[in-house]
């Protein structure tokens, strides 16, 4: 696992991955925010050993802008398109992630716009978190529209065929539901 603040911005990215692929290394999961292109990223998804997530939590430019505080809405969706080319046809290494933000990204037009641009852009595999801060300051007092956004993004995901996949704060969301239909 390479993760840790932007590791494409790492000077020794590239030596990394090339030593992972010349050993035989053959399950190299990265995060990113999708903002440097990197063609070893490129090698490992072609060669099919890398999972690699970006954290896009936007479907439009604006809002992108808005929550990562810079304008690289265009630039990183290329990056993305260059990586899905990359990787193996039949393959999902390149996986979308979407972090709720409650009052900022979490109304159904803005779930709905990344969605639509994950399955533009032939993601197969989402995943869902939702802000740590927010989370931990709330956990007991979760909105209900929340649970309804996982609920939505469940189904759409289903719909369009994709694999989804949840990070431990969203899993407990999700527990909490199922135990309070079973009470």
């Amino acid at each position: 696992i390479i993760t840790g603040g932007e590791p494409s911005e790492l000077d020794e990215l590239d030596e990394i991955i090339d030593f992972c692929i010349k050993n035989s290394i053959q399950n190299i999961v990265l995060n990113s925010s999708g903002l440097k292109y990197k063609q070893s990223i490129a090698d490992a998804l072609k060669k099919d050993i890398m999972e690699l997530t970006i954290s896009l939590d936007s479907g439009e430019r604006e809002l992108y802008k808005k929550i990562k505080r810079i304008d690289k809405f265009e630039q990183v969706i290329s990056n993305i398109k260059k990586y899905i080319k990359a990787q193996n046809r039949n393959k999902s290494g390149v996986r979308m992630k979407f972090i709720l933000l409650p009052g900022i990204n979490t109304s159904f037009s803005a779930v709905q716009k990344w969605l639509d641009l994950c399955v533009n852009m032939s993601i197969k595999h989402i995943i869902l978190d939702i802000e740590t801060y927010y989370y931990s300051v709330n956990k007991n007092n979760i909105p209900k529209h929340i649970y309804d956004i996982i609920k939505y993004i469940e189904n759409e995901a289903a719909k369009n065929r994709l694999t989804i996949s949840y990070y431990s704060n969203v899993l407990q969301l999700r527990h909490a539901v199922q135990h309070q239909c079973h009470d």
